[in-house]
């Protein structure tokens, strides 16, 4: 896919549910059933809590990657260059050689979901080819994964 817009927006909604982790320094977003923790360096999820069970997950490998016609850039490759709490929302800047990425997640507190965008800014004209948001993994005592299979028609 080649194209001239240079600014592309993605968008995951995300439910999480979630065992009591201690952060030296993190961000955090809460509603009124789920808190967030993000790790404060990197900008990343770093823990997810069910407020109305108490369980708390610890989550690794909440990282972006993007590939295009001409370059592959994994989220080591982009420097944090900001980042803003206000409110429900958590922004996250990131400079790297192709684009530059903002993270932005929201947790509104009447919520049981979070939501993550991301908006990429080429500095080039280039071509997307594929577009990772989010590759999570979860940890906790008692973690029983469910998989949920979509329905194939036809």
């Amino acid at each position: 896919m080649n194209t001239s817009i240079n600014t592309i927006l993605f968008t995951t909604m995300v439910l999480l549910l979630s065992r009591h982790v201690a952060a030296a320094e993190s961000l955090r977003l809460e509603s009124e059933t789920l808190a967030l923790r993000f790790d404060a360096s990197s900008g990343t999820l770093a823990a997810a809590e069910n407020k109305l069970t108490g369980e708390t997950y610890v989550v690794s490998c909440d990282e972006f990657a993007v590939e295009g016609v001409e370059f592959a850039a994994e989220f080591s490759q982009f420097k944090p260059a900001a980042v803003d709490l206000a409110g429900d929302t958590l922004t996250m800047r990131y400079a790297g050689e192709p684009m530059d990425v903002e993270v932005v997640w929201t947790l509104p507190r009447h919520r049981h979901f979070a939501e993550k965008r991301m908006t990429l800014t080429a500095r080039r004209a280039c071509g997307l080819k594929k577009v990772v948001l989010i590759r999570p993994t979860f940890a906790a005592d008692v973690l029983q994964m469910v998989a949920y299979r979509y329905p194939q028609f036809g």
